[in-house]
C-alpha cells in the first residue's frame, strides 16, 4: 500500500511538498504586503475623516465648491447690475437731462418739507401783492415790497437748488456703495473659493491614493483565498489516492399531451391580456371628463378655437406649434386692420396654462412680421421671470405709482431680444393684484401711440378679478385653454364670465394637445407636416 501511495503521488501530483513551501512563501509575501496597506489606507482614513473608500462618490468640497460657486456667480451678477443701474442713471434722455436728473426731480417735486418752507413764502409773498396793489412804482412802500419778493424767489430757488444737489449727491453715494459692497462680496468669495479648491484637490489626491489602495488589497485578498485553497488542495490530494465518480441522471422527455396544455394556457393568457387592454383604455377614456380636442371646445363654447397648439417635446412638434401661433398672429393682425383692435388680453382658465409663453411668442412672431407689439405682464397673481429686465425701476408699477402721467411712458419698455420681445413686467407688488388708480387705461393708449398691438398677460380667470378687470381696457380677449388639466364645468364657468364682461372678441387657444404616438388625428396630421405630404 505504502509503495502503491508514493507512486501514485509521484505520477498525480508532482513535487507536492515543493509547491506548498513556495505558496506559503508567497503567502507570507502578501500577508505582509496587506499589512502595510491596510495601514497605509488607515493612516489617509484618518487623516480626511472617512471610514470608507467608494467609486464615483462625491468629496465633501464637492458641494461647497457647487455653492460657493453658484453664489459668486450671484455676486458677479448683482455687481454688474449695481454698475448698470449707476451707468443708467447717467445716461442722457432725449431732452438732455439724465435719468438721475428725472428721478431727483420728481423726488424734489414731492418733498413734503419744500413744498411747506414753499407754501409759506408764496403766503407772503400773496400778502405783499395785496399790500402793494394801487401803489405806484415809486412809493417806498411797493420798492421795499418788490425787494422782499425778489428775495422770496431767490429763497425759493436756492431751497429747491440745495435739495436737489443733496439727493443727487445722496443717490449715487448710494449706488457707489453698492457697488463697492458688491465688489467687496465677490472677492471675498472669490479667495474663499480658490481656497477651497487647493483643499479639494489635497482631498482627491489623497482620496484617490485610498482607493488605489482598495484595489490592491482586494487583488491581495482574492489571491490569497486561491493560495489557500490551493494549498488545502495539494495537502489533502497528497494523502488521498481515492477516486471520484460522476453520476449525471438522465432527464425525462416532455411529455407531448403536457406541451399542448401549456401552449392552450399561454393563449388564453395573451387573449384575456390584449382584452384588459383595450377594456381598461375604453375605462379610462369614458371616466376622463377633461377637455383633449378642439371639438370639445367647439361644443362648449359654441365656437371653435382660434388655434390648437400640440404639447412641444421634439423639434417636430415645436416646429408645428409654431407655425399654428404664426396662424394666430396672422389672424390678429387682421382683426387690427379690419376692426381697429388695438390691445388683446391673455387670460387662462387655470394657473399655469401657458399664457405667459403664448403671450411672448406671439408678440414675437408679430414683430417678425411688421406689426410693432408690445407685451405687458399685468398679472400680479403669478409674475414671470422672463419680463424682468436689468433695473426694477422699469416696470408698470412704477407708471402707475406716478402722482401725473409720464410724457414718454415707453422709456420704461424693456427692449427686445433675440429670444423675447419688447416687454415691461408688472414689477413688485404688495397684494396678489393690480392696483391700477384708474391710470391703466391711460396708459394703454400712451404706448398704442408707440405700438401698433399690445397682448396683455393677465392671471387665470377663475382665481383672479383682474382678468375681468383688465377684460373691459382690451379690445378683445382671448382664453387659453390648457388640454388634459381643464375641465367642462370650469370652461363653462369661465365662459358665463365672459359673457358678462360683453368684449368686442372673443377668442379661444387650445394649448398642450397631446399627441398619442400610436395613432390619431394629431398624430397623422404631425406626420404630414413633418414629411410635407399634403
Amino acid at each position: 500500500i505504502n509503495t502503491y501511495l508514493k507512486k501514485s503521488q509521484a505520477e498525480n501530483i508532482y513535487d507536492s511538498d515543493g509547491r506548498i513551501k513556495r505558496l506559503q512563501k508567497r503567502r507570507d509575501e502578501l500577508e505582509l504586503s496587506l499589512s502595510t496597506q491596510l495601514k497605509q489606507r488607515t493612516k489617509i482614513a484618518e487623516k480626511l475623516g472617512v471610514t470608507t473608500f467608494q467609486e464615483n462618490t462625491l468629496g465633501p468640497y464637492d458641494n461647497i465648491i457647487v455653492e460657493t460657486t453658484s453664489a459668486l456667480t450671484q455676486a458677479r451678477r448683482q455687481r454688474v447690475e449695481a454698475e448698470i443701474r449707476l451707468a443708467t442713471l447717467k445716461d442722457k434722455q432725449g431732452n438732455g437731462k439724465t435719468t438721475l436728473d428725472i428721478f431727483v426731480n420728481e423726488m424734489v417735486a414731492n418733498d413734503g418739507t419744500l413744498k411747506s418752507f414753499k407754501a409759506s413764502l408764496i403766503n407772503r409773498r400773496t400778502d405783499l401783492l395785496t399790500q402793494t396793489l394801487g401803489l405806484t412804482p415809486e412809493h417806498p412802500s411797493k420798492k421795499r415790497a418788490q425787494r422782499e419778493m425778489a428775495k422770496i424767489d431767490r429763497d425759493i430757488e436756492q431751497a429747491t437748488q440745495v435739495l436737489f444737489e443733496e439727493i443727487r449727491t445722496r443717490l449715487l453715494e448710494k449706488h457707489k456703495a453698492e457697488i463697492y459692497q458688491a465688489r467687496r462680496f465677490e472677492q471675498t468669495l472669490a479667495e474663499e473659493l480658490k481656497g477651497q479648491h487647493e483643499q479639494a484637490n489635497q482631498y482627491v489626491s489623497q482620496y484617490h491614493e485610498a482607493l488605489e489602495l482598495n484595489k490592491e488589497i482586494s487583488r491581495a485578498y482574492q489571491e490569497l483565498e486561491k493560495i489557500n485553497g490551493r494549498i488545502d488542495y495539494l495537502t489533502i490530494e497528497s494523502t488521498a489516492p481515492g477516486f471520484v465518480r460522476l453520476d449525471t441522471p438522465a432527464k425525462p422527455l416532455p411529455d407531448p399531451a403536457e406541451s399542448k396544455r401549456l401552449i392552450l394556457i399561454l393563449i388564453i393568457v395573451v387573449i384575456v391580456a390584449l382584452a384588459l387592454a383595450i377594456g381598461v383604455s375604453i375605462l379610462i377614456d369614458l371616466l376622463d371628463k377633461r377637455i383633449h380636442t378642439p371639438g370639445e371646445v367647439h361644443k362648449i363654447l359654441g365656437f371653435p378655437p382660434m388655434a390648437w397648439i400640440l404639447d412641444r417635446h421634439d423639434l417636430s412638434t415645436e416646429e408645428f406649434a409654431m407655425d399654428h401661433l404664426r396662424r394666430l398672429a396672422l389672424a390678429l393682425e387682421r382683426e387690427r386692420h379690419n376692426n381697429k383692435t388695438t390691445a388683446f388680453v391673455l387670460t387662462s382658465v387655470k394657473p399655469n396654462g401657458g399664457t405667459t409663453t403664448i403671450t411672448l411668442e406671439l408678440a414675437q412672431i408679430l414683430n417678425e412680421i411688421g406689426v410693432r407689439t408690445l407685451a405687458l405682464e399685468l398679472n400680479a397673481f403669478q409674475p414671470d421671470e422672463r419680463y424682468e429686465g436689468i433695473s426694477p425701476y422699469n416696470s408698470l408699477t412704477t407708471l402707475l405709482d406716478q402722482y401725473t402721467p409720464l410724457d414718454s411712458p415707453e422709456m420704461f419698455v424693456i427692449p427686445a431680444t433675440e429670444d423675447l420681445p419688447d416687454r415691461l413686467p408688472v414689477g413688485e407688488t404688495e397684494k396678489h393684484y393690480l392696483s391700477t388708480y384708474g391710470r391703466l387705461r391711460p396708459i394703454i393708449e400712451q404706448f398704442n401711440s408707440h405700438y401698433d398691438l399690445i397682448l396683455l398677460d393677465t392671471p387665470p380667470l377663475l382665481l383672479s378679478a383682474d382678468a375681468e378687470l383688465l377684460g373691459k381696457v382690451a379690445g378683445g380677449v382671448l382664453l387659453v385653454i390648457e388640454a388634459g388639466v381643464v375641465l367642462p364645468g370650469e370652461l363653462k364657468r369661465a365662459a358665463q364670465l365672459l359673457e358678462r364682461l360683453n368684449p368686442p372678441v372673443v377668442g379661444s387657444i387650445l394649448n398642450r394637445v397631446r399627441v398619442f404616438q400610436g395613432g390619431g388625428y394629431f398624430a397623422k396630421l404631425l406626420k404630414e407636416y413633418s414629411t410635407k405630404n399634403d
